[in-house]
């Protein structure tokens, strides 16, 4: 296992069995503040053929062009990784919940940082962490 990786899972999985959509809106949440967030979420979207637009809170396009919401809330945290003495951020917990156009819950699934293999784990890749919380939250398995 190299440095920065480890398991990643999805968890708390809610899965209300809806057809997968093709296109979904993103709802930008600014308190989080981490830019690789939503380039990773997107580019986890479309390995899935799902495409997505990022839209600001407030600005509700038409039901045809938003078929189908994302909101996401996450937590940053900070730590010196192995070999340096820098702090750096790291994503330590995200979830995501995914709405249809009249905001029913379609899916909703979670990440959180394991502490295990000595806590490397939170030093993987932004888009490793959010890989299988994107799949649990469009296919309803976790793994």
């Amino acid at each position: 296992m190299a440095i920065g990786q480890g398991p990643n899972k999805a968890s708390n999985t809610v899965f209300q069995g809806n057809a997968v959509p093709t296109r979904v809106c993103i709802e930008y949440n600014r308190s989080l503040a981490m830019a690789d967030f939503v380039p990773a979420l997107m580019a986890e979207l479309k390995a899935h053929d799902v495409s997505a637009r990022v839209f600001d809170v407030g600005v509700r396009p038409g039901d045809d062009e938003c078929p189908a919401w994302l909101h996401y809330q996450g937590l940053q945290q900070w730590d010196k990784p192995p070999l340096s003495d820098q702090m750096r951020p790291y994503l330590a917990q995200a979830t995501l919940s995914l709405h249809d156009a009249g905001g029913r819950l379609m899916s909703a699934s979670s990440y959180q940082s394991e502490e295990a293999v000595m806590g490397l784990g939170k030093w993987g890749s932004t888009r490793n962490k959010l890989a299988p919380v994107v799949t649990a939250l469009l296919t309803g398995f976790q793994s």
